[in-house]
């Protein structure tokens, strides 16, 4: 980190360069909690439903990855793209249950520092990943974009 400011102190490296370089160690301060989206406002959907049940939702609703739930809401079975469920209902498969188009769920603790996060995106190329507590609970979600907005410099702390 000396090394760091030593080098901005010279401006050997310009100063948007530094801002990026900023963001980088700005992550290691983050946690999944604090960039994700909440279990009252992650899209959710149940797993015994059909798509035809849904379609309404779906077409209103933009949201890129809904969860499917079971018969508890901490009993996941897995997530899907709001583009895969498009895709099957132009596809005529209007009675298909959700249960069986959701992909199996990566889950994640909620105190994972971001940048340990961003590597596990980066590993496994999936979208979403639900974020859990201490005892397994369904907390939220967070896809790689939440991650990506810290280093883009979009990404407002909340305190």
């Amino acid at each position: 980190m000396v090394f760091f400011f030593f080098h901005l102190q010279l401006k050997l490296i310009e100063d948007d360069e530094a801002a990026m370089i900023f963001k980088v160690f700005q992550l290691n301060d983050l946690k999944a909690k604090d960039l994700m989206i909440p279990r009252v406002s992650a899209p959710c959907l149940d797993g015994s439903s059909n798509l035809d049940e849904i379609s309404k939702l779906i077409l209103s609703d933009n949201s890129p990855w809904w969860v499917i739930l079971g018969d508890k809401v901490d009993k996941i079975q897995g997530v899907v793209e709001r583009e895969r469920m498009l895709a099957e209902l132009i596809n005529g498969e209007n009675k298909k249950l959700l249960s069986e188009i959701c992909e199996p769920v990566d889950y994640i603790p909620e105190m994972i520092k971001a940048d340990q996060l961003l590597t596990r995106f980066d590993k496994n190329h999936k979208g979403v990943k639900v974020v859990v507590d201490e005892f397994g609970g369904f907390v939220g979600i967070i896809g790689a974009e939440a991650v990506l907005s810290v280093l883009a410099g979009w990404w407002k702390n909340k305190s």
